[in-house]
């Protein structure tokens, strides 16, 4: 079958979105000559339709404002939370949106009016029918009832909570003592957030030994399901006035209830338990049992709903059906599985995980029963299902779901996973995901995977082989005219991308064999490594180097064991010198500098002497492993460290290839600490002299600049005009630099730089403000606009004082822009003392800013900022003034 696909509908929906909101906004903006309506330019699909995007509503003489795509929501509420009683209100037009919002909520008024004039009368028949039982002198049956009815009276107190358990305890224990009048009033409560759960089990604790259905709690049940959030309880109660013959009259009912469930719960915390909806599964299992095949209807169309939290809730309901209904899921259980073939959206949960847990629920329970299902909906559905259907294996071993059921199934489901994985046949985008799994599942549990040793081995040649034809396949694109290319180049007529995106495939699918295979190394090394020694061996370098590179890096890879290393080793020198290709000499090179890494102690003499050859070698890929070797000495065996390697490494600074003097480069601090005080000389004058050649090209290298610069100060600590010749060349140049992340790590370092060298605070202080100048008063650079202010209060006084222009400067680009940044570059003129400047900024503002609603509280902000620089000044002049005092106090005290 194929995807469900759900784009064209969503595209669709955007659409309407779009033009209701066109439509709409006329009548918006006809409501007030003051609101203002605006858009953004929206999305892709908007763009093309020109049509608007996210709205945005706000008005001058209101502190509210909101956003959102959909323009009849926002006006909505913005109408009834701002306008009422707003003594500006300037109608445009009698056509238009606040009329009709306004009359909707009259209508609403009305309706709960009419319901709480009804409730009302109820409650006075409760008080008239209270009176007359004591009256008439009542019985102790009497009594009871008095007592039911006086807690009814009271249910719209403060106390009602309390109230209603006592009612609960009091229908659980006697639910004779309530009579059909006390159980209307209370189906009245049904709907109460706090009352309503209670309201609904005493009607449903009477009602179990009563025969009468009374029709106004049908009434109230049915227009609570509409808008209450108990569910649940009131799934149990609709459960007593349901039977064969007056099911169809429920079907709305039951749709409320399946509508209201809430297994899909996108902001609910982690650690909240799953619902329990113990009435609501007890219903629908009476009701399969009553009429199935009205029950699966309701069923199948949901599982086959466009919205996905529609099939996702259903998912949830009937995966816990599965305890109280195994044989009915079962029969269900095609039907979920094409779940799978819709579409999902991919934010939040996805009903496809729920689908994913019936599979694991069903197979747990029966394996026997469950994977013939499994395996023949694999051969049916499309590859996007298949590879939900095929990820179920691996989110079973990571998530620990291996019960002992399961564990006993797993070879079974192996062997399968295993045969689809590395068929021909299989999908390209399905074998990607599935040896994804597999390499994670093989690391979790490899012994399910031992007897796939060799059969994966095969399958990494197989992959490496057609990596080779591709290899071939693009570079004929590239180098041989169109009418020159191979008849069967199947990369003819793709793009770019399409090519690029199949070779990260392929090259994950070999990166994820690869791991598999060290995994199940591991699992016993001494046991592999004979089994893999003489098959490398057997390889040619030439036109076999691709596998035997990955079976060298499995090797490198998978030892753990020192003893297993000093057996592999002699065998990796053979490779090092092997005569026939310099492919293979460099990456055995790559995988003994690792290796030493991790034994360092198992190195034997030879391959010091070795090193010495290597540095002498021509071809500059030996010259440049050559260095990361004597790296890894220097950094695990100091003591094999001899002074001809330190030579070798300061010569290859001049080295015309960029790989080996890079290299040195990146050797030099690991070398430094033996070098003599002649070669730290000439190493620290290399790193300078790189640097400043790198950073001048015309694209310049940042992430060397950045490494050898910081690799520079660290070699340099304690010597003054090192760092400060290394400051005043590169770090403050860096932190000019039009990258903005390269120059925000900079200034960092000019901070613990301006730590030790207090001269370059004054540096600092005015990049930092020129930084701070830059970012967007709005979006995603609050943050660091925040960290950027807060940093500043680690300056000297005379430093903050010397920019009070920058500061100036800052506030201005910010006017009617930004009350945040307005407020704290205010309170730290206070903090630095700055009270003249303070108090003479927030004059100018206060001039410069409307006098409207929605800047009041900015206004307020600066007339408690003035209020307090007056004050301060007063002080310091030794004449304080109380009254700057108390209109800082005013200001501080209005909303």
């Amino acid at each position: 079958m194929a995807d469900q696909d759900r784009t064209g509908n969503m595209i669709q929906e955007i659409k309407e979105i779009g033009q209701r909101n066109l439509a709409l906004w006329p009548l918006v903006t006809n409501w007030c000559s003051h609101i203002q309506v605006s858009a953004d330019q929206g999305g892709y699909v908007a763009q093309i339709y020109n049509l608007p995007g996210t709205f945005t509503i706000k008005c001058p003489h209101s502190t509210k404002g909101y956003s959102q795509m959909q323009l009849d929501s926002i006006a909505g509420d913005f109408i009834l939370e701002s306008c009422i009683g707003c003594q500006f209100h300037k109608e445009v037009d009698a056509n238009n949106f606040g009329r009709i919002v306004l009359a909707e909520r009259d209508k609403r008024n009305e309706e709960i009016k009419a319901e709480n004039e009804q409730k009302n009368q109820r409650l006075q028949q409760v008080k008239d029918q209270v009176n007359k039982l004591l009256k008439g002198g009542a019985t102790t049956t009497g009594i009871s009832e008095v007592s039911i009815l006086n807690l009814l009276e009271k249910l719209d107190s403060p106390d009602k909570t309390a109230l209603a358990g006592k009612l609960k305890e009091a229908s659980e224990m006697e639910p004779g003592f309530f009579t059909p009048l006390s159980l209307e009033v209370l189906s009245f409560y049904f709907e109460d957030e706090e009352i309503g759960s209670d309201s609904i089990q005493v009607v449903t604790n009477v009602l179990k030994i009563k025969s009468e259905r009374p029709d106004q709690i049908k009434i109230n049940l049915e227009k609570a399901l509409v808008n209450s959030k108990h569910i649940d309880d009131l799934a149990g109660l609709l459960d007593l006035y349901i039977d064969q013959e007056n099911l169809p009259q429920f079907e709305s009912s039951l749709q409320f209830i399946l509508s209201g469930l809430s297994y899909f719960r996108i902001f609910s915390p982690k650690n909240e338990q799953e619902p329990s909806y113990q009435n609501t599964i007890a219903l629908c299992n009476r009701i399969i049992h009553l009429d199935r095949p009205f029950f699966t209807q309701i069923v199948k169309e949901r599982l086959s709903h466009e919205e996905k939290f529609v099939r996702y809730n259903i998912l949830g309901l009937l995966d816990n059906l599965i305890e109280v209904n195994e044989e009915y899921i079962r029969s269900l259980f095609p039907e979920i599985l094409k779940c799978l073939t819709i579409e999902d959206d991919g934010y939040y949960d996805s009903p496809d995980h729920m689908v994913q847990k019936i599979v694991v629920d069903l197979l747990k329970r029966s394996p026997e029963k469950t994977y013939p299902v499994v395996k023949q909906a694999d051969a049916t559905l499309s590859t996007a299902a298949r590879i939900k259907l095929w990820e179920i294996p691996g989110k079973t071993v990571r998530n620990d779901l291996l019960t002992k059921e399961l564990s006993d199934f797993m070879p079974v489901w192996v062997k399968d996973y295993i045969s689809v994985a590395t068929a021909k046949v299989t999908p390209p985008e399905l074998k990607k995901e599935m040896l994804d799994d597999l390499e994670q599942m093989s690391g979790s549990v490899p012994i399910y995977f031992v007897t796939y040793f060799d059969e994966l081995i095969g399958h990494l040649t197989i992959l490496l082989e057609e990596y080779k034809q591709f290899q071939f396949w693009k570079e004929e694109l590239k180098t041989k005219p169109q009418d020159k290319l191979t008849t069967f180049n199947p990369l003819i007529g793709k793009d770019y991308f399409a090519v690029s995106n199949e070779e990260m495939t392929r090259s994950s699918d070999i990166k994820h064999v690869k791991e598999t295979i060290v995994h199940i190394f591991r699992l016993n090394e001494a046991e592999n490594l004979p089994k893999l020694q003489p098959i490398v061996k057997s390889l040619d370098s030439n036109s076999q180097a691709d596998l035997k590179k990955e079976l060298l890096t499995i090797l490198g890879n998978g030892i753990k064991d020192p003893y297993i290393f000093s057996r592999f080793v002699q065998d990796l020198y053979s490779y090092i010198i092997d005569p026939h290709s310099e492919e293979i000499r460099v990456h055995a090179m790559k995988i003994l500098d690792k290796m030493i890494e991790k034994y360092p102690n198992v190195v034997p003499q030879t391959f010091y002497d070795l090193i010495e050859a290597f540095a002498a070698d021509p071809n500059q890929l030996i010259r440049k492993y050559a260095i990361e070797l004597i790296k890894t000495v220097a950094k695990h065996i100091p003591s094999q460290l001899k002074d001809q390697y330190i030579s070798f490494v300061i010569k290859s600074f001049d080295d015309q290839f960029v790989i080996v003097h890079k290299a040195a480069v990146d050797a030099s601090e690991a070398i430094f600490p033996f070098a003599t005080g002649a070669q730290q000389f000439l190493i620290k004058h290399a790193l300078f002299n790189w640097t400043l050649t790198y950073y001048q090209k015309n694209n310049p290298d940042h992430d060397f600049c950045e490494r050898t610069t910081k690799r520079l100060l660290r070699l340099c600590v304690g010597q003054t005009n090192w760092i400060t010749a290394i400051t005043k060349v590169f770090v403050v140049k860096f932190c000019k630099d039009k990258e903005q992340y390269f120059s925000k790590k900079f200034l960092g370092v000019l901070e613990e730089i301006k730590e030790t060298i207090p001269d370059f605070e004054g540096d600092w202080l005015e990049l930092l403000l020129d930084r701070l100048t830059a970012t967007h008063p709005y979006f995603g650079d609050m943050g660091e606009r925040d960290e950027l202010i807060s940093t500043i209060y680690q300056a000297r006084y005379d430093t903050v004082h010397s920019k009070i222009e920058k500061l100036e400067s800052f506030l201005k680009s910010r006017t009617n822009q930004d009350y945040t940044d307005i407020a704290s570059i205010l309170t730290l003129c206070l903090h630095f003392e700055l009270y003249e400047k303070a108090s003479s900024f927030a004059e100018e503002l206060l001039k410069e800013i409307s006098d409207v609603v929605s800047n009041q509280s900015l206004r307020e902000y600066l007339l408690l900022i003035r209020s307090l620089a007056l004050f301060s000044l007063s002080v310091l002049a030794g004449n304080p003034d109380i009254t700057h005092l108390k209109h800082a106090q005013n200001a501080a005290t209005k909303d």
